[in-house]
């Protein structure tokens, strides 16, 4: 019979005989996180550091139980697996652990009755559930409450200056010398107040609200050295980086503070117009800075040889790290920024990313994600909060180890229907952060390698859990599928088929979420819990919603269609601006040396020079000419152009006049809609439609032009808005394609 051994968890007088010295302490810089596994005979001393914001002992019993072979795979019971065993054998062993990095979290849109569960299972897997109290995360907007009150200050009040000369009580002056020391003030009272509360407080975030703030007074553009930001356009007065600025102030700020409280940490983020780290400024060692890349591809690495995004960010982030010993990663975003859930696992660009940025010297992560399970990939979430505490852990027998104990006899399968997602959203040249770019990667090749792994998946659970386990990435795949099919059928112009797909999608999401809600947490109607079910922007909802009124709008609901055209425009660009003098839009210019273009795909991806050679898309100057057959046409109702998608600013001309403009809009927006008034151009017959597209001047837009069908139609009165299923209009063309990427000697 086996020794009974004694258990003892957390400091105590025993562990203090048995000289586990564990780590102790709270110190500004918070490096001193970590645990003591000690076994010594009989006794197994479980004992970390429990100061402050960590969790030590905690994660000693996490990691114990973890060297006996159970997983907190997600969260829940759903998500543990336990193995069985009639007794514990166990040898001495003193291992002694501290995190990679000191910030480990994420945040999104996580259902309130999920996240105790979700807290215990960060706690498992060693994660931050207070990142915060680490080091402060800078939200967007914090900023305005150290800002003091225009009426509360003598002479000009310290506030920025906005286009139209009012004054922005949210922005700070970048030449008032006395904004840094007003706002210093404020930090100063804040932190007064709180240490009497936690003498441990150690650090405050500011950030302006969302979007590009500015200062514009005249005094303050002049002092701008005119870079632009990543994601900018280079034309925009208010896309131009203010770092030199905006990081000055906040360097006056931190060095009043640290005058008062030494080594107290102010945070900021390096995000939107402050993304790039300021030219000849040395920051205060006591400025940290969150980097977030909203505007890059999500799809590769960081210094990916396929993404000329990645490079850029790269070099950003290891260019912050040499200029600030605090810098951590907001990572944009798992999966996407906009996304209808579709799988992207990104299993080895999370391995690879959290391995660079480790020795970049990158304090941590706060992440932003969707919390859908069917989309992240369980193994992908549970590998990222593995990494974090220890990026130089074997990754691949990690997942090795998932696989086996997650899906039994049908790992094998299983495991390669994960990575042939994974390498096809790794070795597409499509770079991106919204799910816009995805139906050209999941490609019909990959679908039938998908079917087939599952297949034998199926084959080879028999038995539960695996089975259960299995069926979910059946009903991934199928949501795939209907994804796929959703896109294609708007691309063709049949919003019914477009509909029907997307409410099979959210009747599998309700299928996976019945199974487990950290899958998919349920579809609802009510605003305040839809959010939980998806990304806040145009989700699936919003799309069921868009699809909705376009096939009232196409079935005689709101409008009778006159007319479509073909799917297949022709095309042609105008790198030197001289189609609106020359007059491409014509009806009788001969146009049989342009190239044609199919319009539901990027046309970036088709024509020789839509991308530079290191897959950077065109900007500039794009025609589209359409012919639109009209059998009659009735004169006393309105005519109008329309089309769901056309990014980023169109206009238009019919029949050799000029009809209107179509505003730039980002080309992330959703849904593009080109919808000019042309009745008194339109006429019975064909109709010769010329479009002049302008991409975003940046580059990193990623502008498809058009991603749509073109038609003509008649408003008509509103009736009453109820849609059913027999309301669903004919194929405009009869069904749609299958899609292959185009060859890279095609697409560049």
């Amino acid at each position: 019979m086996g020794t009974v051994a004694r258990v003892l968890v957390g400091e105590s007088r025993a562990t203090e005989s048995l000289e586990v010295n564990a780590p102790r302490g709270v110190t500004p810089a918070r490096q001193e996180e970590g645990y003591v596994i000690q076994i010594r005979g009989n006794a197994i001393s479980l004992v970390g550091n429990d100061e402050g914001p960590y969790n030590g002992s905690f994660f000693a019993v996490s990691q114990f139980l973890n060297l006996l072979g159970v997983r907190w795979f997600m969260p829940g019971e759903f998500g543990t697996y336990i193995p069985k065993k009639s007794t514990i054998e166990i040898g001495d062993l003193l291992l002694r652990d501290a995190p990679d990095f000191i910030v480990r979290s994420w945040s999104g849109n996580l259902a309130p009755e999920l996240r105790a569960e979700d807290a215990l299972w960060r706690l498992h897997n060693k994660m931050s559930i207070e990142p915060n109290s680490i080091l402060a995360i800078p939200r967007d907007g914090s900023l305005a409450q150290y800002l003091p009150a225009r009426q509360s200050v003598d002479g000009p009040p310290p506030l920025a200056t906005r286009a139209d000369g009012s004054l922005d009580e949210h922005m700070v002056s970048f030449t008032n010398g006395e904004a840094p020391g007003l706002v210093a003030a404020r930090i100063i009272d804040k932190i007064r107040h709180e240490k009497v509360r936690d003498p441990t407080f150690n650090s405050v975030g500011i950030a302006p609200d969302d979007g590009n703030p500015s200062d514009l007074s005249p005094t303050a553009l002049a002092r701008s050295l005119g870079f632009t930001s990543p994601g900018g356009r280079a034309d925009v007065a208010n896309d131009r980086s203010i770092s030199e600025e905006w990081f000055q102030f906040v360097n006056e700020v931190a060095r009043d503070v640290a005058a008062q409280y030494p080594g107290f940490i102010v945070t900021t983020n390096g995000y939107a117009n402050r993304t790039l780290p300021a030219e000849g400024l040395v920051l205060e060692p006591n400025v940290g800075v969150m980097y977030a890349a909203i505007w890059c591809d999500l799809l590769h690495p960081l210094d990916s040889a396929r993404s000329w995004q990645q490079q850029l960010n790269a070099a950003i982030l290891r260019r912050w790290t040499q200029v600030s010993r605090h810098v951590f990663v907001y990572n944009y975003n798992f999966p996407m920024i906009v996304t209808a859930l579709a799988p992207m696992p990104l299993m080895r660009k999370a391995t690879e990313d959290i391995r660079a940025m480790k020795r970049m010297g990158v304090a941590g992560f706060e992440d932003e994600q969707v919390f859908a399970l069917m989309s992240l990939g369980i193994q992908t979430v549970y590998l990222r909060a593995q990494l974090y505490w220890k990026s130089g852990l074997d990754a691949r027998a990690l997942l090795d180890d998932y696989f086996s104990k997650w899906y039994g006899p049908a790992s094998e399968p299983s495991k390669a229907f994960w990575q042939a997602i994974d390498d096809a959203l790794e070795d597409s040249p499509i770079l991106g952060h919204e799910d816009r770019v995805l139906p050209y990667i999941y490609s019909d090749p990959l679908m039938e390698q998908l079917e087939g792994l599952e297949s034998r998946a199926e084959a080879l659970a028999t038995e539960e859990p695996f089975r259960t386990h299995v069926h979910v990435d059946r009903l991934i795949l199928v949501h795939l599928r209907e994804y796929r099919a959703m896109n294609f059928a708007e691309f063709e112009g049949d919003y019914g088929k477009a509909l029907e797909h997307a409410r099979n999608m959210l009747e599998l999401r309700q299928q996976l979420a019945a199974i487990n809600p950290f899958l998919y947490v349920g579809n609802s109607d009510e605003p305040n819990r839809r959010y939980f079910s998806g990304p806040t922007y145009w989700n699936l909802q919003a799309r069921v919603k868009h699809y909705e009124s376009l096939v009232a709008l196409t079935s005689g609901k709101t409008g009778k269609v006159l007319g479509v055209a073909p799917r297949v425009a022709r095309f042609r660009i105008d790198s030197r601006g001289l189609g609106r003098m020359q007059r491409w839009f014509d009806s009788r210019l001969d146009r049989s040396d342009w190239s044609t273009v199919d319009t539901g795909m990027p046309f970036y991806l088709q024509v020789p020079g839509g991308t530079t050679p290191d897959g950077m898309p065109l900007t500039g100057d794009l025609w589209y000419v359409f012919e639109v057959n009209v059998d009659t046409l009735d004169r006393a109702k309105r005519v109008r152009l329309y089309a769901p998608i056309v990014n980023a600013e169109a206009w238009v001309w019919t029949n050799g006049s000029f009809s209107g403009h179509r505003g730039f809009l980002e080309a992330y927006v959703r849904p593009a809609q080109l919808d000019l008034d042309v009745t008194d151009q339109v006429k019975a017959g064909k109709n010769i439609i010329g479009v002049l597209v302008r991409t975003s001047s940046s580059p990193m837009a990623a502008s498809e032009g058009f991603q749509s069908r073109l038609m003509l139609y008649s408003p008509l009165p509103p009736a009453e808005p109820i849609l059913k299923d027999q309301d669903r209009p004919k194929t405009i063309s009869g069904g749609f394609p299958s899609f292959q990427m185009p060859s890279p000697d095609v697409a560049h």
